[in-house]
């Protein structure tokens, strides 16, 4: 039924590592004037990966096809959307598969980002879980190889004072980069772009056909 909303629009997926900024972006780019969709505002939540991993709270297929419909029945045809993707692995959602599919059609935009400035951004947005990594680990170990699990409570049950930045360190290599990662893969073309220190200007790069070596060399 809503198949056709789903694939007439030119889209320009907006992707990025944890921490790269790709919140940011999008509001800048909001604020300039362009159409742009986040996954995570019309879900209503902060972020997706720590809502739903392992969590009982989903929303139904039904129920995310009206709240897309309703929006991108709302925009421009003749104008490109851009929209911040998210893994599907962190979703708590399945999305229409007629859209999954036309936004990986397009060519998407990786906004790279330097690893330790990504560290220091997530520290301070995970902050308020410091105190119950256990509760963190809940929600992603269904998610987790047993060997992932198994790095990632070493650093949970350390007693060591830099527990919870190296709990973070660990959750990003074992789980949130490889999944961002694999769903990049999923796209045959990317740009990568930097933005310098100003936030008005960024330098793109495009790898064409591209291979995991070389997008990994370009992002990381």
């Amino acid at each position: 039924m809503h198949s056709e909303v789903f694939t007439g629009l030119h889209f320009i997926p907006i992707v990025g590592l944890p921490g790269a900024g790709t919140t940011e972006l999008m509001l800048q780019l909001e604020k300039r004037g362009k159409q742009t969709i986040s996954i995570e505002s019309l879900l209503g939540v902060s972020d997706l990966f720590l809502a739903y991993s392992n969590d009982k709270k989903t929303v139904n297929h039904e129920e995310i096809s009206n709240i897309l419909t309703e929006k991108l029945n709302g925009l421009n045809r003749e104008e490109p959307v851009y929209i911040e993707w998210t893994p599907l692995d962190f979703m708590g959602a399945t999305l229409p598969i007629e859209l999954i599919d036309n936004i990986r059609r397009f060519r998407c935009l990786v906004l790279s980002c330097p690893r330790q400035k990504r560290l220091t951004r997530l520290l301070k947005k995970y902050a308020e879980w410091e105190s119950n990594i256990e509760s963190v680990i809940d929600k992603v170990s269904g998610r987790l190889s047993p060997e992932n699990l198994h790095e990632m409570l070493l650093c949970a049950n350390s007693s060591r004072k830099n527990r919870f930045p190296e709990f973070v360190t660990c959750m990003v290599d074992r789980y949130l980069d490889p999944a961002c990662l694999h769903e990049i893969f999923e796209f045959d073309c990317a740009f990568v772009i930097k933005i310098n220190a100003s936030g008005r200007d960024f330098l793109s790069t495009f790898i064409p056909n591209q291979t995991r070596e070389g997008l990994i060399q370009q992002i990381l």
